[in-house]
């Protein structure tokens, strides 16, 4: 996997592998980790993950209807639940979460002595983990495929300025562009946690590859160069994007 980061002056690092399951991971205080996490798992590996969920979990996952949905589940949350106990020094199964007004789940705050920030994102059978110290971050993938109502999509949650620019992209690569924007717009909510909190046509990105800035931010102007986007390229056909207010974040790649 490889992260593009233009115009930034963050330090992009990679590593194929993470650590293993015992040695424990080390998220360093300007560090931002992102894991790329298949879901097709063994079946061994599907029953340790769902020995690790809680019974609200367990729950969740037996309303799915159809098995490999039921699967992806219990894949993305036995690896979430793995890889964030590594970083707050719990087991798996042990580690709590708890949710702010809005929704977005942390962990609890008897396990969280690091000050851990994550945010995870699924499409298909990929999914991506993204965790940093002190400050919020935000990632988002999608699956990049024909979108119907794509148009409307653009028209309704786009800014004055992105259907500017949606105007002048060829028809044979707005798909592309589509969901290059799509994704940072979704990273960069998830980054502030606020939900539905703020329309996505109150701020900007952009189409390019050259150019993963904050364009414009109508209600905080004056805030928008504390953010960072980045390019994520996980794997053929999938779009993702990472938002931090981390300006100057090591960003190291794993792959569990």
């Amino acid at each position: 996997m490889i992260i593009q980061a233009q115009k930034t002056n963050a330090t992009i690092c990679f590593s194929k592998r993470g650590p293993e399951d015992g040695e424990g991971a080390k998220l360093g205080q300007d560090e931002i980790h992102v894991w790329k996490l298949p879901l097709r798992r063994t079946d061994e590996q599907f029953i340790d993950f769902e020995n690790s969920l809680c019974q609200d979990e367990r729950q969740r996952a037996d309303a799915f209807l159809f098995p490999h949905l039921r699967q992806r589940f219990v894949a993305r949350r036995g690896l979430q639940r793995l890889i964030l106990g590594q970083y707050c020094g719990v087991r798996a199964k042990d580690i709590k979460f708890v949710y702010d007004d809005h929704g977005k789940p942390q962990v609890s705050p008897d396990h969280n002595l690091i000050n851990l920030h994550f945010s995870i994102s699924h499409s298909e059978d990929l999914a991506l983990l993204a965790c940093s110290r002190h400050k919020p971050v935000g990632i988002d993938i999608e699956n990049i495929r024909a979108v119907e109502d794509r148009d409307d999509i653009v028209s309704r949650f786009f800014s004055d300025i992105e259907k500017q620019a949606w105007q002048s992209i060829k028809p044979a690569e707005r798909t592309q562009a589509f969901f290059k924007a799509w994704t940072r717009k979704e990273a960069f909510v998830k980054a502030l946690g606020v939900g539905l909190g703020l329309d996505l046509n109150q701020f900007s990105v952009s189409f390019e590859d050259q150019d993963t800035r904050l364009l414009s931010w109508s209600e905080e102007s004056e805030k928008k160069e504390n953010w960072m986007l980045y390019l994520v390229n996980p794997d053929q056909n999938f779009s993702a994007a990472l938002a931090s207010s981390n300006k100057n974040g090591k960003i190291c790649l794993f792959q569990k």
